[in-house]
């Protein structure tokens, strides 16, 4: 778990590994892209990779109404996605 601060709150990110921690400089994606409203550039990492940076705002705010719409309406924003093997078991 990563812990990051957004929107005056701390959100815990569940992630697979954390391999390393770096000072990088973070670059604009530009409009190659498009609407990237999660990922706010990227940057090259030490060893050539380029690593997108997360917008933690963005996601602290999808969070935060996401929370919000719960408590008000009993579900959630979006249902849950059915995969294949649950949708023939329906």
């Amino acid at each position: 778990m990563v812990v990051v601060e957004g929107v005056g709150r701390r959100l815990g990110l569940l992630v697979d590994e954390v391999v390393t921690q770096q000072q990088v400089v973070i670059k604009s994606l530009g409009e190659g892209m498009g609407p990237a409203r999660f990922v706010s550039g990227a940057a090259i990492l030490s060893d050539g990779r380029v690593g997108l940076i997360l917008n933690v705002e963005e996601i602290a705010m999808l969070i935060h109404k996401s929370h919000d719409f719960f408590h008000e309406h009993g579900e959630a924003i979006l249902p849950p996605v059915r995969t294949t093997s649950q949708e023939a078991q329906a």
